[in-house]
């Protein structure tokens, strides 16, 4: 059997300058039986042609029309809808906020598993192009590269401003996605997107994200071990700290932190009130169109809550929850499903491996992090098996 004319097509919108909401392809074969149509066009659609059409239309029907030349053949002409079956993961059900900064050739396989898992969702990617080089010629057409970057560093507001530049051109493009998923490149799935997608189409959340109330009767209270995050909260979002540095001639220099604790104290500096709660929590979430709406309109206020934030340490751990938590109209879930893996102590969780696949597999979180391909690239091949 031979196919003419398409094998080596491209559809390309850009190229072609057409809308893709409707296509037709035409196919000339020469075949002996029917069933050979079928099973052919089956695998030229899968392997030539869907992968650059989905991300061009949301329609995921291919109408074929072939004829044969073998009269003997059992069939003439046929009309056949050739229909990968979608239906339950449109392909604007969900969409991906990634944050890289390094290890190009992980975050491209995190890329590729979003798009086998998820039928090419939107991808945003916000790449800090002065950590490292990311040749975009190689990634897919749904994904989006914000530019011009912003030069990112670890615990300040910068991260902050390039999460809400990726969501402000995720929610730009018609056909925005439902919800989304902000990742790191150290990010993987460990649950089947079917998992995922039931779980938030069968729940009435509109965000699911870490958030913890910072109180004062928090910060002095006795708190277990793996609470005591929250009182390090407190100290970075709610108190105010006074530097003197002073210096006599017969004296070494003397640094000094007057540091007010007590709300009463602290109310005249903090734009947090009884109709402003401070919320804290891990910076990855997830959150639907509603919730990314909102992120959107409230940060372009630039009101006094965003312009505090700006000065501080680590508000990407606390910025996002306040806004959320505090919105009448958001219902939320204090669940961010991230498995992480603090156990080690430090700054940084720990980074998974072979060992932790059991962990992930009992865990009910829906991605995980971090992983390190230069360290054990064995666990996402593992997991590659498992959301397949």
């Amino acid at each position: 059997m031979k196919l003419w004319a398409v094998s080596h097509c491209r559809i390309d919108s850009q190229f072609l300058g057409i809308d893709f909401s409707c296509c037709s392809v035409r196919v000339r074969a020469q075949i002996k039986k029917s069933v050979e149509v079928a099973i052919a066009l089956q695998s030229f659609l899968i392997n030539n042609l869907l992968f650059d059409l989905i991300s061009q239309t949301q329609t995921h029907w291919l109408i074929f029309s072939f004829s044969c030349a073998n009269k003997n053949a059992n069939c003439k002409t046929n009309l056949f809808n050739s229909h990968i079956n979608m239906s339950n993961y449109p392909s604007n059900s969900i969409g991906f906020i990634l944050l890289t900064h390094t290890n190009p050739q992980q975050i491209y396989r995190l890329i590729n598993t979003l798009n086998r898992m998820f039928n090419y969702p939107l991808i945003v990617c916000h790449h800090d192009f002065s950590k490292c080089d990311l040749p975009v010629d190689n990634l897919s057409k749904n994904v989006l590269v914000v530019r011009p970057h912003l030069q990112t560093e670890w615990a300040k507001f910068i991260l902050v401003e390039a999460t809400v530049k990726a969501l402000q051109l995720m929610y730009e493009v018609p056909d925005a996605p439902d919800w989304f998923v902000l990742l790191s490149g150290a990010d993987y799935p460990i649950k089947t997107a079917k998992q995922i997608l039931d779980d938030l189409a069968s729940n009435p959340y509109d965000a699911y994200i870490q958030y913890e109330p910072i109180t004062y009767k928090i910060y002095k209270s006795d708190l277990t071990q793996n609470m005591l995050w929250l009182k390090n909260s407190y100290q970075r979002y709610c108190t105010k700290s006074f530097y003197f540095n002073l210096s006599k001639k017969y004296f070494a220099q003397l640094n000094l932190e007057i540091r007010l604790e007590h709300p009463l104290l602290t109310k005249a500096f903090l734009p947090f009130s009884k109709k402003l709660a401070c919320f804290s929590g891990s910076q990855w979430f997830c959150a639907n169109r509603k919730a990314a709406k909102y992120i959107i309109d409230f940060h372009s206020q630039k009101n006094a809550l965003t312009l505090y934030y700006s000065n501080l340490k680590y508000t990407d751990e606390s910025y996002f929850q306040t806004i959320l938590a505090n919105a009448p109209d958001l219902k939320l879930k204090n669940d961010r499903r991230r498995y992480i893996d603090w156990s080690t102590g430090g700054p940084h969780p720990k980074v998974l491996l072979m060992e932790d696949l059991p962990n992930l597999l009992a865990s009910s979180a829906h991605f995980a992090r971090k992983f390190d391909i230069n360290k054990d690239s064995n666990i996402l091949d593992e997991l590659d098996k498992i959301t397949s």
